[in-house]
């Protein structure tokens, strides 16, 4: 049987990325090869060969196998910045 999934990238400025899925939320900056993300399911790097499609992926703080929900300023902060940055990028003078 199948499920039902969601994903929606935005960008916000040349090399920055809100992401977002059903249960997540995360924010990536980086360029050609190289990105960094960070958001609701933790940090992580990866390098990759443009045009070839090889990476490799590093989580730098991996999550337990069984996450607890994010509470606390840590979770909160995140949605804020991020909802900031949407504002901005939408309002902002041109």
């Amino acid at each position: 049987m199948g499920y039902l999934r969601f994903r929606r990238r935005v960008r916000l400025a040349p090399g920055m990325y809100m992401n977002l899925g059903k249960g997540s939320l995360s924010l990536s900056v980086g360029g050609r090869g190289h990105w960094i993300t960070s958001g609701t399911r933790g940090r992580q790097a990866t390098v990759g060969i443009p045009g070839t499609g090889l990476s490799y992926t590093s989580r730098s703080h991996p999550q337990p196998a069984a996450p607890a929900k994010a509470t606390g300023t840590s979770a909160g902060c995140l949605g804020w910045l991020v909802i900031a940055v949407v504002l901005w990028a939408l309002f902002a003078p041109k």
